[in-house]
């Protein structure tokens, strides 16, 4: 559509799409999103359609994605590309960059046609994180229930659970024996948790054992009628070493 235009090209011999190339340069500003001409407009069979992809080299390192990606083969336009800037910083597209790339697919044209019901599937309506979750079966008298799953979470979120006084646990995986090991749950939180919802007029110095009273200085004031009760025959020390701080941590 243009004689600045370039004709998209394959950067290699196997790579799933071809390379769009900006028509003009374009500022994208932080945060926000612009429209980039190609000058160029795509024939394509009536049981097919494009699918721009994002570049994953301005993912990494510029943040920038593709919104609005598709083009339908009666589409006779040209093809323009919607960058949306994820970023903190703004950024300029030069004339002739690769944004983009156009990957064709096959569609399926057959019309829909209304029904009454829907045939019976082993999910069935469930909806948004119901596949992250396995069902163990129904029995006689109980309905299904969801099994417990080991997922991965970092340490943020984590934080947040056990601040909360939910139930989490601690794995660790032995390349050796192959086997998943408990390295420490923090069941005894939620119970003093419950304790400390039990016992809300007390003195803090009755609640906490007396084993710790020198140490109520270290502990957030949320936490000092949190701590477990001091099982006897037990004792629950830190190790300090000379010249260190003591860890800013839940204990």
């Amino acid at each position: 559509m243009s004689n600045e235009a370039k004709v998209p090209m394959k950067p290699s011999a196997r790579a799933a799409g071809h390379d769009l190339y900006a028509i003009e340069a374009t500022y994208i500003p932080a945060r926000g999103q612009a429209i980039v001409g190609m000058g160029i407009a795509i024939g394509l069979p009536h049981d097919t359609y494009v699918r721009i992809a994002r570049r994953s080299s301005l993912v990494v390192k510029h943040r920038l994605t593709t919104t609005a990606g598709v083009i339908d083969s009666d589409y006779k336009g040209e093809v323009k590309v919607l960058l949306a800037n994820l970023g903190d910083q703004p950024y300029r597209v030069e004339k002739v960059d690769r944004i983009a790339q156009p990957i064709i697919k096959k569609i399926d044209n057959r019309e829909l046609h209304e029904g009454i019901q829907l045939g019976d599937t082993e999910r069935g309506d469930p909806g948004f994180g119901s596949s992250n979750t396995t069902m163990e079966p129904e029995g006689k008298g109980r309905k299904a229930k969801p099994k417990m799953e080991i997922n991965e979470i970092s340490a943020r979120p984590f934080t947040q659970l056990y601040q909360r006084g939910e139930t989490t646990g601690i794995l660790s995986w032995d390349k050796v024996d192959n086997e998943i090991q408990l390295e420490a749950i923090n069941i005894s939180t939620e119970l003093a948790i419950k304790n400390k919802k039990d016992n809300e007029d007390q003195d803090v110095r009755d609640t906490v054992p007396r084993e710790y009273h020198h140490l109520l200085d270290v502990f957030e004031k949320g936490q000092k009628t949190r701590l477990p009760s001091h099982p006897p025959n037990m004792d629950l020390g830190i190790d300090l070493v000379e010249g260190k701080t003591v860890s800013i941590k839940k204990l």
